[in-house]
């Protein structure tokens, strides 16, 4: 049963990161009159995932790390598109994000690996020790 409620438990977190969105969106766009709030719903979907991540580190969900090498470069898609949608970055040039990005992953990576490593030596120096 535990499964099953993480399952709708994030499906739940992001519609409700989606909800608040819209509503910052339409507030934005009708009573602002803030032109290019379309990037607030884009910003949505990012936060969407930061979210998710964040509710995953929190319950100690397994192989969390697999959804984190997988967020990093949407989040910084997203993040290219909100900043050269209002005109932070050019176009042309900010796509230079999402190589960085790559190269976060590769960074989470090799520290993750890294990490692992020095456990199993731990393990192997208990069992060694008799």
């Amino acid at each position: 049963m535990k499964r099953i409620f993480h399952i709708f438990a994030r499906i739940l977190l992001a519609m409700d990161v989606m909800v608040l969105t819209v509503a910052a969106f339409l507030f934005s766009l009708v009573m602002i009159g803030f032109l290019k709030s379309w990037v607030i719903v884009i910003a949505g979907v990012a936060l969407i995932f930061v979210v998710d991540g964040i509710y995953m580190y929190r319950t100690k969900v397994r192989l969390a790390i697999i959804n984190w090498l997988i967020y990093i470069p949407v989040v910084a898609t997203m993040l290219y598109i909100i900043l050269s949608g209002l005109g932070i970055l050019a176009w042309n040039t900010g796509w230079m994000l999402i190589i960085v990005s790559l190269g976060l992953d590769l960074i989470v990576m090799y520290a993750s690996l890294a990490r692992n490593r020095k456990y199993k030596q731990e393990v192997v120096d208990a069992w060694q020790e008799n």
